[in-house]
């Protein structure tokens, strides 16, 4: 029975022994290629056979090849088909860059000179980058997506009982700045305490907001125009045109420029009309903006008097129009937002008095006018940080 129960193991050893020579696929025992390195040490398992080798298995030509052109050779390139312009590592793959050290990677920070150690936000920025001191206000969902025209808002922002209201393509450092500047312009001396309480309950009770768009293509900019049925919005902002790092600079940040016009239209105009009323000949607004263009005028003229400093072309822009403009302009000449070289060359040709200097001596009316106290108008530049004394 032992020796019988022997020779059956030993005939089993043999069948199985066989069979791995037969059907497996030991890499040590073959050479695909034919260049006298086994597969399992062959970096390179396709050469032309003929080719000279060395100790891998490579010919020379193709240690010298580099298909996807990132510099690193196909025989070390262990991303074989990177795009070609990525930045690459010495293995050829794509190197994920981080500068900052943040752990937002470049491609998606917005911020990408952040100081180490700062508390970021999911756009790499920090407060300091934002110019937002973003603990001051909170995100929240929108609380009035059930109205008209407002469903596709996700975030909003409650500023003194009025909102900022903005879809998702915005980031958190885009809307707490707007939240900021409108703070900034309703308590200007930033005591905590709203600068003009008859301006603020207008506001209020005409539920007056700042709606931001991804885009003016955006479903929620369609939704919004098409739907909206309030009289609290009389600006809008897109998410190209709101950079936090740049307060009201013209060309890079229309946040001043667009929350100074709700601010202005849907309240100073109806709270103070004998000197914000839009009409000719209704208010000291429009006596002094007939004296800016030279004349008054329903609608642009081809040419503007050569004595005129306010000199609107927009075609589309009716007469109350032009006077909404011609309060910014004012407003932020008086705040020196836009005293600078570039700037004051970019405007000339509609707005030429781009300092608070150049207001003042050029023109007068409106100089006295948003510089009167009664009115209460905002006289320093929104930084984007709102910081009330009292807090």
């Amino acid at each position: 029975m032992n020796r019988t129960l022997a020779l059956v193991i030993a005939l089993l050893m043999t069948t199985v022994y066989l069979a791995g020579c037969i059907g497996g696929s030991d890499t040590t025992d073959t050479d695909d290629d034919g260049d006298g390195v086994m597969n399992n040490l062959d970096i390179c398992p396709l050469t032309t056979t003929g080719k000279t080798v060395d100790a891998d298995g490579c010919a020379q030509s193709q240690l010298d090849e580099d298909e996807d052109e990132d510099g690193v050779f196909d025989a070390d390139d262990l991303c074989q088909n990177t795009p070609v312009g990525t930045t690459v590592d010495v293995t050829g793959c794509e190197v994920i860059a981080d500068a900052d050290g943040d752990g937002v990677i470049d491609a998606d920070d917005l911020c990408p000179n952040t100081p180490a150690g700062a508390t970021i936000d999911s756009d790499g920025c920090s407060d300091s980058d934002n110019g937002t001191n973003s603990s001051y206000f909170e995100i929240e969902d929108n609380p009035n997506s059930g109205d008209s025209g407002m469903q596709y808002f996700t975030k909003y922002v409650e500023v003194f009982g009025l909102g900022i209201y903005a879809e998702s393509g915005l980031t958190d450092a885009q809307v707490l700045h707007a939240a900021s500047v409108l703070a900034e312009l309703l308590d200007n001396d930033e005591d905590g305490i709203v600068d003009d309480e008859a301006l603020l309950s207008r506001l209020q009770n005409m539920s007056a907001m700042m709606p931001m768009f991804d885009s003016e293509e955006s479903e929620a900019a369609e939704d919004f125009m098409e739907h909206y049925t309030g009289n609290g919005a009389s600006a809008v902002l897109f998410a190209e045109e709101v950079d936090p790092t740049q307060p009201g600079h013209w060309g890079s940040d229309a946040t001043v420029e667009e929350i100074m016009h709700t601010i202005n239209h849907v309240g100073h105009v109806y709270v103070y009309p004998e000197a914000f009323g839009l009409e000719a000949d209704s208010s000291l607004l429009s006596d002094a903006m007939d004296e800016a263009r030279g004349g008054q005028f329903a609608s642009p003229p081809s040419n503007y008097p050569e004595e005129a400093w306010y000199h609107y072309d927009d075609t589309t822009c009716d007469y109350e129009c032009m006077a909404i403009e011609y309060m910014y302009w004012a407003q932020v000449s008086n705040m020196g937002i836009l005293n600078d070289t570039e700037t004051c060359d970019g405007i000339a040709n509609e707005w030429e008095p781009c300092s608070k200097e150049l207001l003042e001596s050029t023109d007068v009316l409106i100089y006295a006018l948003i510089g009167d106290s009664q009115y209460h108008l905002p006289q320093y530049a929104p930084d984007g940080i709102y910081s009330p004394q009292s807090e």
